[in-house]
Order: structure tokens, then C-alpha cells, then sequence
């Protein structure tokens, strides 16, 4: 549902989740939401990674928890970038990759899920 709202909708129309509280998602939520969104999208044509990171992200939110969804860039082979998103809990990467690969990434933006 999420690839179909990102491609219909966009992402600025699928809302902000309101988190509840200011306390980071359990690591046992943490590591459940993963692993759906992950094994989700290998069934999902064109799941990518903002998908993946923006799918977390809602379901994080729903339970209360706050979180940001970061974008970035990097230099690739051919003398453009690449962008990559990913998503986190506090410092630890949700879903998007491991930390160190994380570092070669410029940030463009933060959108932070902050409680109201």
C-alpha cells in the first residue's frame, strides 16, 4: 500500500505520524517492523528503499514512537549520485542499511515524527 500511496499520492499527502511520546520504539518493535517491511518487499515490484523506510516509518508511528526519515546523496561511478533513504530510531538505523555504509551518504534532509 505504501509503493501505491508514494507513486498516487506522494509523500507529503500520506501525513506525518503523530507520535505519542518522545521515547524511542522498543528494539523488539524495532526489529519485527523490520524484518515485515523487509520479507514484504521482496514481493513488491519496485519496493525501494524509500518505500521500505517510509512503510517502517508508519508503522512505527501508529504505536506511538517517534522517528526520522533521513535522504542523502553520494557520489557514483559515473560522475552523478545516488540517493538513498532509510529510516531512524533515536541513532540506530531501523531499516535502510548498516551504519558504516550509512557514512559515505551526505544528508539532504531529516524529517523528524516529533510528539504534538
Amino acid at each position: 500500500m505504501t509503493r501505491i500511496a508514494l507513486s498516487t499520492i506522494g509523500y507529503r499527502r500520506l501525513g506525518e505520524p503523530a507520535p505519542r511520546t518522545r521515547d524511542l520504539a522498543p528494539p523488539n518493535l524495532v526489529a519485527r517492523v523490520r524484518a515485515g517491511v523487509v520479507w514484504s518487499a521482496r514481493y513488491v515490484p519496485r519496493a525501494t528503499c524509500l518505500t521500505q523506510a517510509v512503510a517502517c516509518r508508519s508503522l512505527i508511528g501508529r504505536q506511538g514512537f517517534p522517528t526520522t526519515l533521513r535522504v542523502g546523496v553520494r557520489p557514483d561511478a559515473r560522475g552523478g549520485f545516488t540517493a538513498h533513504a532509510w529510516l531512524l530510531s533515536g541513532d540506530d538505523v531501523v531499516v535502510g542499511g548498516a551504519e558504516p555504509e550509512l557514512q559515505a551518504y551526505v544528508t539532504l534532509a531529516d524529517f523528524e515524527a516529533r510528539p504534538r
